[in-house]
């Protein structure tokens, strides 16, 4: 999450942007004045916000790359130079769609598909992280519809990331950090049987961020650090969620990729046998062909010198 960070901080930083709102906020402008004192800060804001998703998607992607049950057969994107970034994946004649992070395989096809969304920056004027939830939603439930709609069997995860300051930007209220868990919760854990469900997600999860300074300078939480709070758990309505009920960057990729791989093959387990052999007892060789001659299956044997 670091290196996403500073990817975004390249051009122009995070703090140089919060310290321009803050300075026209100290101005006593009319709302009129101080929407146009900040136009040039949206371009900025909308520009840092692509360079993170970016930077978070091969962040992602690196994770479910090195993961146990992703093999060299598959295609993992972006690439781990930060290439390859919305790759565009076909779903059917003259059909496809830009995704953010894919596992894919040429003849199974698509395997597993990530939708980065980010609420980074507060409100000018409330002050609050979730305004344009309602927008980010509307992209997502398209998203999920256009892949769906071609590939019913494609396992799509929705991430929404915000700042650790969004679990305490409204006061007493419910937070933006609880409001987007319970959101997203309403568009997601899809039933692939259901085509009247095709627009949620199979799994979501809500990534809270240190950014630096804010909460997480007061609460000593280091630039980077990062959790990710799956939307099946009930959300504080303020504060921070105890961190024993998120998961860390690699707790999140099990959780998809065992959704991706539930109901195949690669999900199959075997439980231990029954133990038939004396305590710390080791089986001969010899005892190893009888015992595969009375099955039958003495020429599967290779006897090693």
């Amino acid at each position: 999450m670091t290196a996403a960070l500073d990817h975004a901080d390249a051009e122009t930083s995070r703090v140089v942007i919060e310290a321009d709102v803050a300075r026209i906020a100290e101005q006593g402008l009319s709302r009129e004045q101080r929407k146009r004192e900040r136009e040039p800060l949206r371009d900025m804001r909308k520009r840092w916000s692509e360079r993170f998703a970016n930077g978070s998607a091969t962040m992602l992607a690196n994770e479910l790359r090195g993961h146990r049950v992703v093999s060299r057969r598959f295609r993992v994107a972006p690439l781990p130079d930060g290439t390859g970034q919305e790759s565009f994946w076909p779903l059917g004649y003259r059909s496809g769609k830009r995704i953010d992070v894919v596992v894919a395989r040429e003849l199974v096809g698509l395997q597993l598909g990530a939708s980065l969304k980010g609420l980074n920056f507060r409100d000018d004027e409330g002050g609050n992280f979730d305004k344009n939830l309602t927008g980010r939603l509307y992209e997502l439930a398209d998203e999920m519809t256009t892949v769906h709609r071609h590939l019913p069997r494609a396992f799509m995860a929705g991430i929404f990331f915000l700042p650790i300051d969004a679990c305490f930007d409204k006061g007493p209220g419910q937070s933006s950090f609880a409001h987007t868990v319970l959101e997203l919760r309403r568009r997601s854990d899809r039933d692939p049987a259901d085509a009247s469900q095709s627009a949620r997600c199979d799994f979501a999860a809500v990534g809270l961020y240190a950014p630096g300074g804010g909460v997480s300078s007061e609460r000593g939480i280091g630039r980077g650090v990062v959790r990710f709070f799956p939307v099946d758990r009930p959300p504080p309505r303020r504060e921070l969620p105890p961190v024993e009920r998120t998961l860390t960057l690699a707790e999140l990729a099990d959780r998809m990729l065992a959704g991706a791989i539930g109901g195949t093959a690669a999900s199959d387990a075997y439980g231990d046998a029954e133990d038939e052999l004396a305590e710390g007892e080791e089986p001969t060789a010899l005892e190893d062909v009888v015992l595969a001659e009375e099955a039958g299956e003495i020429d599967e044997i290779a006897l090693e010198e």
